[in-house]
């Protein structure tokens, strides 16, 4: 609600309460609160709120920091050492390794060092292991989020925040303790960390310098707390914590903005393959000779994999201490990647195709879709799978014609795995009905949502190391839908139907698939789970900010937003 409101709801309960009994008003444990809310609602100085909820406690008690990010430019920003420093000052440090107290067993001398040592065979470079090798334990793994949400007039607003890869799990794993936990239950204002907000005006065409001075800034901070750190109050104790970047998570129109990508999918002017239009930060992938959608073992990018940097200038964050090849700091997001990608394209095609066949009856497309859409809600309801559409339509599916290329387009990414459920189950139930009738090109599609079922599941069910059992389903799942995609797409095309498309998402996915396979022939004990670098809580808390600008102040946007933060933060941050 905006301060306005606030105010005004305290001041009316103020003035019930003294009319009922003026001496309850004087009483209660949170009058000094409401008489000053109530005070700046009759004075019409309703902006002092956020100063009145840290004289009560009720927000996290930092400075919010001016820095320059160019000529004559400054921009509000919280510190991550300030942020770092009002955790471990209410014993709330230890969210960062999973844990609710440090006075609990499961302590950063335990957690860290485990979660270095597992980091050790992901990415045996990084800097961290050639400086801070010896206090492991007092290494926090920081991972990097900034995205575009909404604010006013539909207008964009980028959101920069920080978090922890380590949390406290997922409501779907059924993983062993061993595996750590991934950092997606709770309220995402306390598990991740805002950095800073920025109005689309002060970083739209012409001027990126401003965006690009934010996070110069952010870089330097980063910079300062691996090599000095930061002195913090744990446990009654004086102890230096430094900090590690493990990497930059987002969809890859802000790993091309941030990281001065020259490969990335959005590159405008290629129209055909040549040796300037590849689109992979890590490989050659898309330029003449290297085939982007080769996934064998003898793939010609693959001798290109992080030989070639993928900018003609570094980005803010090369100069924070990683590994040398410093593209590998731009992370794969699996939620855009498949969720908003790949699997999408395949459910999307896999629906348009049960009205190729007619499989629900006659009537035109709207028809069909509306008896696809009851069916899949019978499906979820019997298998308690959570569908959050309201229906299926043409523009859900972007086929205004049989010229389109359908993919589904609904707003929340766990629809996808809601729609593959519902679509293994009711084409395996139709190829087993017409089980003497040979199509490849069915059973080419059902295998592959059978595969990404099993992908997903294996996944969802896991921690945030992936034990060799788990790594291996999850690498042979990801493995047979890259093969059965493909070749389904081939069908697609040579019948010259517009369905299953390839994008260069299918490239991403190698690269997740890649990982997987890797560190199982690599008899690795635990490999990192993709979904510590997907962005599903990260777009939550992006939307929570951006609804935050929308009230206030639209002249003190940054600076009102940040404080607002602190307040809701801290609010959740002790669960109140």
């Amino acid at each position: 609600v905006s301060d306005r409101l606030l105010c005004g709801i305290a001041a009316g309960f103020v003035e019930e309460v003294r009319e009922a009994d003026p001496d309850l008003a004087e009483d209660l444990r949170s009058a000094g609160l409401l008489q000053e809310l109530h005070r700046q609602s009759t004075t019409k100085h309703e902006n002092k709120s956020s100063k009145t909820f840290e004289k009560h406690g009720l927000s996290c008690p930092i400075q919010i920091e001016t820095v320059d990010v160019g000529p004559g430019q400054t921009h509000p920003v919280l510190k991550v050492a300030d942020l770092l420093q009002a955790l471990a000052s209410c014993n709330k440090l230890c969210l960062l390794w999973g844990a609710t107290s440090t006075t609990t067993t499961h302590q950063n001398t335990e957690v860290l060092p485990k979660f270095w040592r597992r980091w050790r065979q992901h990415d045996p470079q990084h800097a961290v292991f050639q400086h801070h090798r010896d206090h492991l334990a007092y290494v926090l793994p920081l991972q990097l989020h900034a995205d575009e949400g909404q604010t006013l007039k539909k207008t964009g607003v980028m959101v920069v925040n920080w978090q922890s890869p380590i949390g406290f799990g997922l409501s779907t794993t059924d993983d062993c303790p061993e595996a750590m936990s991934l950092n997606y239950l709770g309220n995402s204002y306390a598990t991740r960390f805002l950095y800073t907000v920025c109005h689309k005006k002060c970083y739209s065409k012409g001027k990126s310098e401003f965006f690009t001075g934010i996070m110069e800034r952010l870089a330097d901070e980063l910079l300062d707390l691996f090599w000095n750190g930061v002195t913090l109050n744990l446990r009654g104790k004086k102890v230096a914590f430094y900090a590690a970047l493990l990497g930059l998570k987002g969809d890859w129109p802000i790993q091309a903005r941030i990281g001065n990508l020259s490969r990335h999918f959005a590159r405008k002017g290629v129209f055909q393959v040549s040796a300037k239009s590849g689109f992979c930060h890590l490989c050659r992938a898309g330029e003449q000779g290297y085939d982007a959608n080769d996934y064998g073992s003898s793939a010609s990018w693959r001798a290109t994999y992080l030989k070639c940097i993928p900018w003609d200038s570094e980005g803010p964050l090369c100069r924070v201490p990683q590994s040398p090849a410093k593209e590998f700091i731009h992370k794969f997001d699996l939620f855009h990647t498949v969720h908003k990608g790949v699997f999408a394209e395949l459910a999307g095609s896999a629906l348009v195709v049960i009205t190729d066949y007619s499989l629900v009856g006659s009537g035109d497309i709207p028809q069909q879709l509306d008896a696809i859409y009851a069916l899949a809600v019978r499906h979820c309801k019997a298998t308690n799978t959570a569908l959050h559409m309201d229906g299926l339509t043409r523009h859900l599916l972007s086929f205004s014609a049989d010229y389109d290329y359908p993919v589904g387009n609904w707003f929340k990414g766990a629809d996808t795995s809601a729609m593959c459920s519902f679509l293994e189950a009711f084409w395996a139930e139709h190829i087993a009905a017409h089980a003497n009738e040979s199509d490849e090109y069915l059973r080419g599609f059902l295998e592959c949502l059978r595969a990404a079922n099993i992908f997903m599941r294996t996944l969802y069910r896991s921690g945030l190391w992936l034990s060799q059992e788990r790594c291996r389903t999850a690498a042979e799942a990801g493995a047979a839908f890259l093969k059965a995609y493909i070749e389904t797409s081939s069908r697609a095309f040579d019948q010259q139907k517009t369905r299953f498309k390839l994008t260069p998402k299918y490239h991403g996915l190698i690269h997740i698939v890649d990982n997987l396979i890797t560190g199982y022939n690599a008899d690795r004990r635990w490999t990192l789970s993709p979904l510590s670098e997907s962005t599903q809580m990260d777009e939550d808390f992006i939307g929570r900010v951006s609804s935050t600008t929308t009230k206030v102040s639209s002249r003190k946007m940054h600076r009102q937003t940040l404080s607002r933060y602190l307040t809701n933060m801290w609010m959740q941050v002790h669960g109140r």
